[in-house]
């Protein structure tokens, strides 16, 4: 008689191949998980039910899964716990969601599971199955969330053992060691990235010190749970079958990445590694900063007329579905502004592609962002060898379409360079940090705080668009893992929202397509020259506070920053220095250069009074041959200023060289330089000697 087996965690791994070997003898299998995508194609290879639904929560068992399973079979046989999740990193660097994440995907998980099936367990005196790990026996490095986890799923196992067995219902452990699965795979990289290995190698690496020299398939454990499963194993109960390739206690200290760097000498690194999107979906703040999806009415017509082209149709269905050119998708929507509407949906017209459909009702136009994903050759072609093959950088695309709204041509957004100069940061949850500096038109640098991609950067290709005042549609293209962001900016609300595409994992075989959104703030704002000459100057008067000369500088964009020098004074000089660059001297004044290289300086005569030059900065100077100015203004009138005593200062402030004195002094001019760890605009100090004017004598 066949048999009723639930296995959670059937998508991939050691969960999908005991869901092959059990249909293969003639059991009936469901299998659940989070992603969809996996499951049905275990579930269309194998002949297996697919059930979607979190093993960890136990209203999802309730109400969904075990009726879902009851309804057709009435009862369950064996229950295989191997869901499970990843947990790298020690104690103190191990955040709250980390630790909620081990502890729900390796344990939580499995009570859940075996909560909801006991009563049907006991009833036809089945078994469970509890998928563990050799982490479970012994503690390896940098792991915490993962090994308490698998740890305490040996002690449920025997809890349940030693109170169920006398019903009937049998419950056992099996440990692997290193198992060829996805998961595996991804904590192969740092080797493979460290030593430049193939996955084979990096397993061979890793596995140079078990007895059997290698790491086990997952068919293969599939069989130990089978055995542990059948009517041969009906004595055993309660036991543990450790399934490394050998002892267990001889290659611990190896079992886990990043430590296997230990295998060559090289020092043991906690470096991030790149994920796949189906990782970064998984983990990445699916209760954050999201905003709520716009509902539309089914019927709604959206048509989007392209010059030269012929007009595109868009038209909700239902809550779930849209025609696109009378083809069928899912969609969804949301409104960042009353009258602006991001509708995203993947392409029904082209594979590992989407659409995403930027509407301002106001303005009546819109921007479509088509973007496509590269196949699996495109997406396995490096860096170099697409510079070398004369490719772009990136194998993913973007195209864009600005569309009008109605018949009637209208404006139309743009491309634009706004968002350059700027660094900001996105808060995606309280655990999801990302900072953003946008370096120019093609390219931007990002790094994520805190996260899932904690400590990774890069530069990536973007693009930018405005849509409204203050408010930007942001698209990159990552060059590494394949990925696609469709991102709103509102500088106004400071908050974001989009949508994040690429493949769940390096099969290649389903997409990740989901929401984002996220808190905004602007950390520095220059323009993109950051050239100080090209900005306003003038002279502030001082906050009473401060008593001191204040310079303010202020950008094109409207930006502005203060500067003051060292030595207080009563009041600040009240001409205005609109024309001029001004640089701070290291005495406590001021050096103004005009655009043509005429300069003047400006310095108080003593502590508490009045600048010498008055409003002379708004007039022209010329030297006069018997060491005096003459200052015109701009109306033509001039008048004379002449040193008071030979010997002594100008009232201008400017050192004439009477009895032979001078000063050969240094001066410090703006000098615009870009700090690489911030790129902030800094001063650097550029010594330029000022040249020695004499004062004609007779």
């Amino acid at each position: 008689m066949a048999r009723v087996v639930v296995i959670t965690g059937g998508g991939t791994g050691i969960g999908a191949a005991c869901a092959r070997l059990m249909r293969a003898v003639g059991d009936r299998v469901f299998i659940t998980g989070r992603r969809e995508a996996p499951l049905q194609a275990v579930a269309n290879e194998t002949g297996a039910t697919a059930l979607v639904g979190d093993a960890a929560d136990g209203e999802v068992w309730r109400q969904r899964l075990l009726p879902a399973i009851l309804d057709q079979t009435g009862g369950i046989d064996v229950l295989i716990c191997s869901a499970g999740g990843m947990g790298n990193s020690p104690a103190a660097e191990t955040s709250d969601r980390q630790w909620r994440e081990a502890l729900d995907g390796n344990l939580t998980s499995a009570f859940a599971s075996v909560r909801a099936c006991l009563p049907s367990l006991i009833a036809r005196r089945g078994n469970v199955l509890f998928v563990a790990s050799i982490a479970s026996l012994a503690a390896g490095p940098q792991a915490c969330g993962y090994v308490t986890a698998k740890h305490a799923l040996i002690g449920l196992m025997r809890s349940v053992a030693r109170d169920y067995s006398p019903q009937g219902v049998r419950a056992n452990a099996i440990c692997p060691g290193w198992v060829t699965t996805p998961m595996a795979d991804e904590e192969m990289r740092p080797l493979m990235q460290a030593e430049g290995l193939s996955l084979a190698e990096a397993y061979q690496r890793v596995c140079r010190d078990v007895p059997l020299r290698r790491p086990a398939s997952p068919e293969e454990i599939a069989e130990a749970c089978q055995f542990l499963c059948s009517p041969q194993a009906a004595i055993i109960s309660g036991a543990t079958l450790v399934a490394d390739g050998g002892p267990v206690s001889s290659m611990f200290p190896l079992w886990r990445l990043p430590n296997a760097l230990h295998c060559s000498g090289a020092p043991m690194t906690s470096e991030a590694v790149f994920i796949q999107v189906g990782a970064l979906a998984d983990g990445f703040a699916p209760h954050g900063n999201l905003l709520a999806t716009a509902s539309l009415p089914a019927g709604e017509n959206f048509t989007f007329y392209v010059a030269g082209s012929e007009p595109q149709q868009l038209v909700i269905e239902d809550e779930q579905t849209l025609s696109w050119n009378g083809k069928r998708a899912p969609w969804r929507a949301t409104a960042l502004r009353p009258d602006i509407l991001f509708i995203d949906f993947l392409d029904p017209e082209r594979d590992n592609a989407s659409i995403s459909a930027v509407c301002n009702l106001t303005q009546r136009n819109a921007t479509l962002v088509y973007g496509q994903l590269p196949d699996e050759a495109a997406a396995r072609l490096d860096a170099f060898s697409r510079v070398e093959q004369g490719l772009p950088l990136t194998a993913v695309e973007a195209r864009f379409v600005f569309a009008c709204l109605d018949a009637q041509p209208g404006p139309l957004p743009g491309f634009t360079t706004a968002l350059v100069g700027m660094r900001n940061q996105y808060t995606y949850s309280p655990t999801e940090r990302y900072e953003h500096i946008y370096l120019n038109d093609n390219f931007y640098a990002w790094q994520c705080l805190d996260g899932v991609e904690k400590g990774l950067a890069d530069v990536d290709r973007c693009h930018y668009v405005q849509v409204a005042e203050d408010l930007y549609l942001f698209v990159w293209r990552e060059k590494i893992i394949p990925t696609l962001g469709v991102i709103l900016i509102d500088l106004q609300q400071m908050r974001t929202d989009g949508k994040i595409m690429g493949y769940q994992g390096s099969d290649f075989g389903a997409l990740s397509n989901f929401p984002v959104g996220a808190s905004a703030k602007i950390l520095q704002r220059h323009p993109p020259s950051g050239i100080v000459g090209r900005r306003r100057a003038r002279f502030q008067a001082p906050h009473p506070s401060f008593r001191r000369v204040a310079l303010r500088l202020t950008r094109p964009t409207g930006a502005s920053h203060r500067l003051t020098p060292r030595r207080p004074v009563s009041a600040a000089p009240p001409g205005d220095a609109i024309r001029h660059r001004a640089a701070l001297l290291p005495g406590g004044g001021w050096r103004l250069t005009r655009p043509t290289g005429a300069s003047h300086r400006i310095t108080p005569r003593r502590p508490g009074k009045r600048s010498a030059t008055g409003d002379a900065i708004r007039h022209g100077a010329a030297l006069l041959p018997g060491g005096g100015w003459r200052l015109t203004r701009p109306t033509g009138a001039s008048h004379r200023i002449t040193p008071r005593r030979p010997g002594k200062r100008s009232a201008t402030g400017r050192c004439h060289q009477a009895q032979s004195r001078f000063i050969a002094g240094w001066r410090l001019a703006p000098y615009p330089v870009y700090d690489s760890r911030n790129l902030s605009l800094i001063y650097s100090p550029v010594l330029l000697k000022l040249p020695v004017l004499r004062p004609q004598h007779r």
